[in-house]
């Protein structure tokens, strides 16, 4: 029976086409074991299956109409394929990890449909599927610094995204770049041994009132978002992606700082039933940063100018809560403190920044421990008190 088999199997069929379809079929499983998404296999290997299935019988006549071919590989491409990518692929896109209490992974492949749907509409970076599950931040951020192209982790829960942002080079990237050269050396041996690493982790802003640098972080180490209106989470998340992932107009710093700023503006205005307002915090601290880095950057010492933005940090206190979002709170407080103490011309005024640098200080983590915006409001602190200030 089984040499039957065989000679009708070399009679009627194609061997090299066979060939390639059992290499196809053995890649697609073979590819599991190194995390390589379901559907960037199945992008992969439909194709080659497709046409491998039609090139098999050796005569002509019993192959597959070619038209029948065509419109199942049209089909494939709308239903499979279109959802899974956007126009924008370029650079760090955005990963969704395998979310805890989604055994079959239905949810977390609908979060990633719909978001590109969003991304595609917008033309704001692509989403992937990471095919594995990942619990702890330290964990993400691991994941993030071995990768070359992700920019954006959200792992979490089907009612609890957590959003991890890999750290920003700013001494490498010309949009944030800025009063990061010429540090001193005491300033940045006393950032590491606080576990920050200044143009990483760091953004040293220069302020003339002072005559020495403070540091400042334009992302957030991470934080929250509700699922339960996926919606508005997902078009912040495409926002959100669109302000932080590299963009096509790399090089040209005005015209790239506005992008981003405009992505952030339409990130702030997702206004609705939301179960916690952290992502509109998130989207006003970093407004409000952006802000201070142009004004200190023009030079602009007009007090109008910075009560404003002091006010838009306000605006992103009212969203968070050291509870809610420990590290963007801390980011605000001590990002709203350089603002302060940059339009300081009396003592009183800086000891309200110096108040704000030690609201940030004090915050912790879930875990207990001062969060990165904590250890770097210690920093300022540091630095004010080594003036005499």
């Amino acid at each position: 029976m089984t040499l039957k088999l065989f000679a009708y199997i070399r009679q009627h069929l194609s061997f090299p086409w066979l060939t390639v379809l059992c290499g196809a079929l053995l890649a697609f499983y073979v590819s599991a074991y190194f995390d390589v998404a379901i559907e960037s296999r199945q992008q992969a290997i439909f194709p080659i299956i497709l046409v491998a299935l039609w090139r098999a019988p050796i005569d002509s006549k019993q192959r597959l109409p070619i038209l029948m071919v065509l419109a199942v590989f049209m089909l494939w491409l709308m239903l499979s394929v279109g959802p899974f990518v956007g126009s924008n692929t370029a650079g760090r896109p955005v990963f969704f990890a395998q979310l805890s209490d989604d055994e079959h992974g239905l949810k977390v492949r609908g979060y990633v449909q719909r978001y590109n749907e969003i991304a595609r509409t917008y033309n704001l970076p692509a989403a992937d599927l990471l095919r594995r599950n990942i619990d702890e931040d330290r964990e993400a951020n691991e994941w993030l610094s071995g990768s070359t192209v992700a920019g954006l982790l959200i792992t979490g829960a089907p009612r609890w995204l957590r959003v991890v942002p890999k750290p920003v080079d700013y001494t490498a990237s010309s949009s944030f770049t800025f009063g990061s050269s010429g540090i001193p050396a005491d300033t940045a041996q006393q950032a590491q041994s606080l576990g920050l690493a200044p143009g990483v982790d760091l953004l040293f802003m220069h302020l003339d009132s002072l005559g020495f640098p403070l540091a400042a972080s334009l992302l957030p180490e991470a934080f929250s978002v509700p699922a339960d209106m996926p919606e508005l989470t997902l078009h912040f998340l495409a926002w959100f992606a669109g302000a932080v992932s590299p963009l096509a107009s790399e090089g040209d710093r005005a015209r790239e700082r506005a992008m981003r700023y405009a992505a952030l503006v339409e990130a702030a205005s997702l206004e609705g039933p939301w179960t916690t307002k952290t992502p509109l915090g998130v989207a006003y601290y970093m407004l409000a940063t952006f802000d201070l880095m142009e004004a200190l950057a023009d030079g602009d010492g007009r007090r109008g100018r910075f009560d404003l933005i002091i006010k838009k940090f306000g605006d992103a206190a009212a969203y968070v809560t050291p509870m809610d979002a420990p590290e963007v709170f801390a980011a605000v407080m001590n990002n709203a403190a350089i603002a302060a103490a940059a339009n300081a011309i009396s003592r009183e005024e800086r000891n309200r920044a110096k108040a704000w640098f030690w609201k940030a200080m004090v915050v912790t983590g879930k875990d207990g421990r001062q969060v990165k915006a904590a250890r770097t409001a210690f920093l300022n602190l540091y630095l004010l008190d080594q003036r005499g200030l």
